[in-house]
């Protein structure tokens, strides 16, 4: 398991260097509905949350026709971690999973090798359990494994 932890925090710090930035605008990735879409591969996004209310959503959609093992890892520098990873699954117009809370080791919340059918909408929610009282960046990376 501490092979794992080490691998995934020495995986976020290798793709920081290829990050891409969002910024914290009130009222833009604030709801599923405005989810910013994740693209497939690996990828890292580096933005914040400027308040205590705020919260940040985005989402993949497994548009192939085979099973996907998704995995994201949500980093700060702040210590101890500002901020909480959330994720709901839909799979299919009458079956979705409640919001459930992501594994936390440290400064990092992470989801690992989640199952996404054929179909399947993975939403990751970015919130903050103790605002610091100024704007908290966070690193999001995502990949996937076959």
């Amino acid at each position: 398991m501490k092979r794992k932890v080490g691998l995934l925090i020495m995986s976020v710090a290798m793709m920081l260097v290829f990050s891409q930035s969002a910024f914290a605008v009130t009222g833009m990735y604030d709801s599923e509905s405005s989810a910013l879409v994740r693209p497939s591969g690996t990828s890292v996004l580096s933005s914040e949350l400027d308040s205590a209310s705020d919260e940040d959503w985005y989402y993949y959609k497994n548009t192939t026709t085979s099973t996907q093992y998704f995995s994201t890892h949500l980093s700060s520098s702040s210590y101890p971690n500002y901020f909480k990873l959330e994720a709901k699954i839909v799979y299919d117009a009458s079956h979705t999973s409640t919001l459930f809370r992501a594994a936390k080791s440290g400064t990092i919340d992470y989801l690992y090798s989640v199952q996404l059918t054929p179909g399947a909408t993975i939403y990751l929610k970015v919130s903050t359990e103790n605002f610091g009282g100024t704007s908290q960046k966070y690193s999001l990376s995502t990949f996937f494994n076959s």
